[in-house]
């Protein structure tokens, strides 16, 4: 299984190559930001600052072709609203599909 899908980026982006392309550059650009501000805000039990950073990060997900990334942000951000808080386990595998993303994105 891979974490991203083509196909399902030019559904969400009209088949705009030259839009998948500039979503793609922003997520690798942004990509050891995002994973340091996870970190950070675990460690400092932000759970407000995870919360906006995964929603930030799933309403794009789409748009890069990864229902992975997409449903492990729902899922987080399902935990944080039902228990105010997130297990640092569940940011790990998040962390982990941020990596694939950026492996198969990178690769692209």
């Amino acid at each position: 299984m891979g974490y991203i899908d083509k196909r399902i980026a030019m559904q969400y982006l009209a088949n705009s190559e030259k839009l998948f392309d500039s979503l793609k550059n922003r997520f690798i650009s942004n990509y050891n930001g995002y994973k340091n501000t996870l970190t950070n805000s675990l460690y400092n039990k932000d759970y407000e600052g995870i919360y906006n950073l995964i929603h930030q990060i799933k309403g794009f997900s789409l748009n890069i072709g990864s229902e992975v990334l997409y449903n492990d942000s729902i899922h987080i951000l399902e935990e944080i609203q039902k228990k105010g808080e997130v297990s640092p386990f569940e940011i790990e595998c998040y962390i982990e599909s941020l990596d694939m993303c950026y492996l198969e994105l990178s690769r692209m």
